[in-house]
């Protein structure tokens, strides 16, 4: 939708009706074909990288983000009410971390989902990414569970070429042993 936000308002803002149809859409592409047939629950992930909160260039603009991601959560939990609904996020940065801690509740996003494709220089950044994503998300509630964002493509990315093998077994079992 191009959403985008100033320290004032949001723009490019879809309709419930238009946000639910978009996310159906994907609902039913990731069912395999089933028509609803998931069982007890289920997860959903919201990606909006134009309002990531640890980039907003204000407490204000941070504040006008938070609601646009706190009525999208509410929308798709009336809609899916079994899922386990996420955030895609930066969670190794700490900027306005105390707002961000307020997506996640009972009417808002009840899983994690850090970024945590090998970007960086090494895997020990990596890893002390990973560390500091699960303690930021630790430090909002503890009891929620943690779905990284992973590829075995440097940057996420096809175009980039796969990571060695040893450094994706190495990012799968830090993975296990910490998610």
């Amino acid at each position: 939708w191009g959403l985008s936000c100033s320290s004032t308002s949001c723009s490019n803002i879809p309709t419930q009706s238009a946000f639910l149809s978009t996310v159906a859409a994907y609902v039913q592409d990731s069912s395999t074909g089933s028509t609803g047939g998931y069982g007890s629950s289920y997860l959903i992930v919201l990606d909006f990288e134009n309002i990531e909160i640890d980039q907003a260039s204000s407490q204000a603009q941070a504040n006008q983000e938070k609601a646009v991601l706190l009525q999208f959560a509410q929308w798709v939990r009336q809609a899916y009410p079994s899922a386990l609904v996420g955030l895609y996020d930066y969670d190794y940065n700490t900027a306005y971390q105390s707002t961000r801690a307020l997506l996640y509740g009972s009417s808002g996003f009840n899983v994690f989902a850090p970024s945590l494709y090998q970007r960086w220089s090494s895997h020990t950044t990596w890893q002390n990414n990973l560390n500091a994503a699960i303690s930021h998300n630790q430090a909002i509630n503890s009891a929620l569970p943690i779905y990284p964002y992973i590829s075995p493509y440097v940057s996420g990315s096809v175009s980039s070429g796969f990571l060695a093998s040893s450094e994706w077994q190495s990012e799968l079992s830090n993975l296990i042993a910490s998610t």
